[in-house]
């Protein structure tokens, strides 16, 4: 009986060693995986961060290129007016030239008539 009791109890402490050893790789599991999980977050944090600014600076140079682009519009559709009125200008002047030459002409024809 007494060896079976030593056994008993050698059992129980190799249990409680055993769940002991046990417990213990659970919290180092557990704080490796908190630190893994901080360490990604972190990391993932950081590429936001340079994404975001990316992305801002991308929008600040599209805003720049829109502004940039609007304005060449804007100049070139001047430039269209601007030599439209002067071509329509030279339109009206030659057409009165001509007007003015063909009345001369058949003001001539009348005469020799």
């Amino acid at each position: 009986r007494a060896a079976n009791a030593d056994q008993a109890a050698c059992i129980d402490a190799i249990r409680r060693d055993h769940d002991a050893a046990n417990q213990r790789l659970e919290e180092t599991l557990k704080q490796k995986t908190k630190a893994r999980a901080l360490q990604t977050e972190e990391v993932l944090r950081k590429e936001q961060e340079e994404c975001m600014s990316a992305l801002h600076l991308g929008l600040g140079q599209l805003a720049a290129f829109r502004e940039e682009y609007e304005s060449s519009a804007r100049l070139l559709t001047s430039k269209i007016d601007s030599l439209r009125d002067h071509m329509k200008k030279e339109l009206d002047h030659t057409i009165s030239v001509v007007s003015a030459d063909s009345k001369a002409r058949s003001e001539a024809v009348k005469q020799e008539q």
